[in-house]
């Protein structure tokens, strides 16, 4: 289903994380070269820099090219012919992808990136809109549920036809968005519902990643799975955050809402993301480490917009002395390694990646020894007493 040759995909996979563990497991550039070597990759992947200017010239081809045909048959695409045009200029978008993946084997490389957001754009645009036109009598909360499930089913699409992590996370956060706002429809008066909701789709998440019986079909999207976990762990911690739930509340209630079980939220909002620290650090996961640690941001985000004892100014420069001099110690402190932890190298991988790693690396840099034959009589392929096939 992936446009791409599923060989390249999990070749570059392969690459990226030797590289991203070469100071771990100490891979020279010479090793790297010969592993890259043997795991041809077809895919064009320019530079970050590149792929930049290449995103920015997309945008302005495709805009500039939309505004010409909009000129040309401007007599065609006014009121209520408009989402036709949307629709027109989002499915050109998507078959110009589709040829610059397929044939020119884009990947990740600007272009592709500019095409994916804007024919998704296009296309979602002009489903709402003529959505909106047909259908003027819907309530808000249902034109919710149907644009949520309408971008869901959009950018699933994508993530399945090109394995793009940022329609990932669109496609979760739509998922998301059409679950709360199905349970808010049916329990309106169930505030509650949301945060436990969000934590229940959280769970789900997580459990379906890690313990799906597809991932050796699926390793081809190993990069679309991390941002699913990474995007459960934020959801998780987000459930619960005290600002959230009160400004969720303030929102669907449309009065003066009390956050119900004040104390239990203050404490999800801090312990949570300390929770997640902890567990990175045991498990050797730098994904939650950086998921906690941008999670603690937000703690202390949501505590200083409900406590003014002190000028923001000096809070955000307290806490970035403070962060600096902990992460000046840690580095110290960690200079050897102790407990499995170290301040120079990163984080490993599980141990059958390891493995799987340690053994490319073996058979792809040590030389290959001939097969040795015991000697025969006679000159040929087939022994006797002559020299039979060949000489």
């Amino acid at each position: 289903m992936i446009v791409y040759p599923s060989e390249s995909v999990k070749n570059l996979q392969l690459i990226q994380q030797i590289q991203d563990e070469a100071a771990y497991t100490g891979i020279t550039a010479a090793e790297i070269g010969a592993i890259a070597k043997a795991h041809p990759v077809t895919f064009y992947i320019p530079t970050f820099l590149v792929r930049a200017g290449l995103f920015l010239l997309t945008v302005v081809i495709v805009f500039a090219s939309s505004a010409l045909l909009s000129l040309l048959f401007g007599g065609l695409m006014r009121d209520k012919n408009l989402p036709y045009a949307l629709l027109l200029f989002g499915l050109l978008c998507y078959l110009a992808l589709e040829k610059v993946c397929k044939k020119y084997q884009h990947y990740q490389a600007g272009t592709d990136d500019a095409l994916t957001l804007l024919s998704s754009g296009f296309l979602l645009t002009g489903v709402l809109w003529l959505h909106e036109i047909n259908t003027q009598s819907w309530s808000p909360s249902a034109w919710y549920l149907f644009a949520s499930l309408s971008t869901a089913v959009i950018s699933l699409w994508y993530v399945i036809r090109f394995a793009s992590p940022l329609m990932t996370i669109i496609s979760a956060s739509a998922l998301l968005m059409a679950f709360l706002t199905a349970l808010h429809i049916l329990n309106p008066s169930g505030i509650l519902l949301i945060p436990f909701g969000a934590l229940f789709f959280a769970a789900s998440l997580c459990y379906l990643v890690l313990n799906t019986k597809m991932k050796a079909i699926l390793t081809v999207y190993s990069s679309c799975l991390a941002v699913l976990i990474q995007f459960a762990v934020f959801t998780a911690g987000l459930a619960f955050n005290y600002y959230v739930a009160d400004q969720t509340g303030k929102e669907l209630s449309g009065t003066t809402f009390q956050v119900p079980l004040p104390y239990f939220f203050w404490v999800w909002t801090f312990v949570f993301p300390l929770v997640c620290i902890g567990y990175a650090l045991k498990k050797h996961s730098r994904m939650l480490l950086n998921s906690g640690i941008i999670l603690l941001t937000a703690t202390g985000l949501t505590f200083k917009y409900y406590d003014t004892l002190v000028p923001l100014e000096y809070l955000l420069s307290g806490a970035g002395a403070l962060l600096l001099l902990v992460s000046w110690r840690l580095l110290k402190w960690l200079k050897n390694p102790r407990y499995g932890l170290a301040g120079q190298v990163p984080f490993p991988q599980n141990n059958t990646d390891q493995e799987r790693v340690d053994s490319i690396i073996i058979s792809a840099t040590l030389p290959q020894q001939k097969q040795h034959l015991p000697d025969r009589f006679g000159g040929g392929n087939f022994g006797g007493g002559g020299s039979s096939s060949d000489f």
